[in-house]
């Protein structure tokens, strides 16, 4: 394995050198792509060639950019021919191949060099829905809850896959809504028709759906707040409200934008979270001259979201 990045630890690639730079290539591809056709270097060679060529060229703009690479590679290895012997060498000669310092590779834990599967949890108001996520091409995909019973089968889609042409397993499950923490016993029948696991998958009904309704609330940041004139200015925070489990606290800023007002929002009901209880106000009155409102979200695991600011 060779693996060459274009810039190093906490350094910015450039795109170009300047406004005027009309290569359609980053300074790294340019270069790399170029190193990449000399006859007679090897990898390391071009990589060292590269690393110097960008580095110079990023200082010309006062720009620090370093590219960096790793190897694992025993043999030199050559993509444009190698270096031709001289015509009267009588036996080969032993290339001196300068070498980078050793770079630092952090030590991937055991448990995480299985490309296992992964799942994500989907609440709604019939109950969670369970997408499982597979690495390889798979015949088939079967379940259980915790480490006894009977395999469950996924199903089919009326869909094939293009990497085994044949019929794509269904990977979504649905789990009812009241369903308790567990451990969800995944296997699949990979592309040679081999059983791979079972490989456990934690469910945890509170974390997923937290993690969960995060996710939408980042996903749809403007629909935090609307504006409504109805006898008067109003703001509604319906949205909010519909996904209040992975909120903590929510302060809003009227005309300012620093948020210094809390918002009050009824406690998340487990059994049905999107539902906003008959007695909740879901919307302020405001002053008719307001021109703007800022919110400002604390999450459940004490991050907090950037302000956001809504003008009418």
């Amino acid at each position: 394995m060779f693996s060459v990045f274009s810039a190093g630890p906490r350094q910015t690639a450039l795109d170009r050198l300047s406004k005027d730079d009309a290569n359609p290539n980053s300074v790294f591809t340019r270069t790399f792509s170029r190193e990449l056709l000399q006859p007679g270097e090897n990898l390391v060679q071009v990589a060292q060639r590269t690393r110097r060529l960008v580095s110079e060229m990023a200082e010309t703009v006062k720009h620090k950019q370093i590219p960096v690479y790793f190897d694992q590679m025993v043999d030199d290895v050559f993509l444009n021919g190698m270096s031709k012997a001289p015509a009267d060498a009588a036996k080969p000669q032993q290339q001196e191949v300068a070498a980078l310092p050793p770079v630092s590779v952090p030590r991937v834990p055991k448990e995480e060099t299985v490309n296992a599967p992964i799942a994500s949890f989907s609440r709604h108001n019939g109950g969670w829905t369970v997408v499982f996520s597979i690495a390889d091409p798979a015949l088939g995909i079967s379940w259980r809850i915790g480490d006894s019973g009977d395999f469950r089968e996924t199903g089919f889609m009326d869909t094939l896959d293009p990497r085994t042409r044949k019929r794509m397993p269904n990977p979504s499950i649905e789990l009812p809504s009241d369903a308790p923490a567990a451990t969800i016993q995944l296997r699949y029948v990979d592309a040679q028709g081999e059983m791979q696991g079972p490989f456990p998958i934690k469910f945890d009904p509170e974390a997923a759906l937290i993690r969960d309704q995060r996710k939408i609330l980042d996903m749809t940041a403007t629909s935090w707040l609307s504006f409504r004139e109805f006898n008067g200015l109003l703001v509604y925070y319906t949205h909010l409200m519909s996904y209040r489990c992975a909120i903590r606290e929510v302060r809003i800023g009227i005309d300012t934008g620093v948020p210094d007002k809390v918002l009050k929002m009824p406690a998340c009901d487990q059994r049905d979270p999107v539902a906003i209880p008959s007695n909740a106000q879901t919307y302020l009155k405001l002053a008719p001259q307001t021109k703007s409102v800022s919110v400002e979200l604390t999450y459940r695991d004490g991050s907090v979201s950037e302000i956001k600011t809504f003008r009418r």
